[in-house]
């Protein structure tokens, strides 16, 4: 059995956080955009054109890119585990928790 050292092991669990911080930062930047985006673009566009289309159309974007960075970030990989931190391996039906402070299958402490 290959064990890592402890220095090899902290660095590989850094490079996981620093992607997790990413995918975080990703994800609540789309929030607050599929909020802000509709009103700072889909506003001055509906005036302009007097057609409801454009905010809807922004609107649908935004909810796209937030839809998509949401699943990117369900996705992260543990970083000891290799398995997603935030459902369980093989409970299909138990759901996801984005605000989990552990890996739901390991148990490997968030940020540690």
């Amino acid at each position: 059995m290959h064990y890592m050292k402890r220095k090899d092991m902290n660095e590989s669990y850094e490079k996981g956080w620093g992607d997790l911080r990413q995918r975080t930062r990703q994800f609540w930047f789309s929030f607050i955009g599929c909020i802000l985006v509709p009103f700072i673009i889909g506003l001055p566009l509906e005036r302009l054109f007097e057609s409801s289309t454009p905010i809807l159309v922004v609107s649908v974007l935004s909810l796209v890119f937030f839809f998509k960075y949401g699943m990117n970030l369900l996705m992260f990989k543990c970083p000891r585990c290799q398995s997603n931190f935030f459902s369980k391996k093989l409970d299909a039906y138990s759901g996801y928790n984005i605000f989990s402070r552990k890996c739901l299958n390991c148990g490997l402490q968030k940020w540690h």
